[in-house]
């Protein structure tokens, strides 16, 4: 099969891509953390937060990695993407507007967990996908 110069050149970005939608999420984790923090002065409060977030990956993870093996994964990939972009700015925009700090976080991060939770499955076997061509 011969790809065309622009599909082997997204190709070879999935890896960076893979890792900024890593670094966005894990940057919105941490500032989360440090808003509750100062808006509820507890460790406690990051102490679950942390709980929520690690709750669906672990749980999710072993059937989103079938769903990726039977869907397209570069379509499950740009929606998961698209989905965490939109989430990512919801919670600013929820802030902004007067929300809880607290369930805004909370919720804000439990969801981009779970669309973690399909994305990296995703990105994984596009990864997986792309070295076998390129050995070929």
């Amino acid at each position: 099969m011969i790809l065309s110069h622009h599909s082997r050149r997204a190709e070879r970005l999935l890896v960076p891509a893979a890792f900024a939608t890593a670094l966005g999420n894990n940057v919105q984790l941490i500032v989360g953390a440090l808003l509750l923090i100062r808006e509820q002065q507890t460790m406690m409060a990051v102490g679950w937060l942390f709980i929520v977030v690690a709750g669906p990956q672990a749980l999710l993870s072993p059937f989103f990695g079938r769903l990726a093996d039977r869907f397209d994964r570069r379509a499950l990939w740009i929606g998961c993407d698209v989905t965490s972009a939109a989430l990512a700015l919801g919670l600013p925009l929820w802030l902004a507007c007067g929300g809880a700090p607290g369930s805004g976080i909370y919720s804000a991060n439990l969801a981009l967990a779970m669309v973690g939770a399909l994305f990296f499955p995703a990105s994984s076997a596009l990864i997986v996908d792309r070295n076998a061509r390129t050995a070929q």
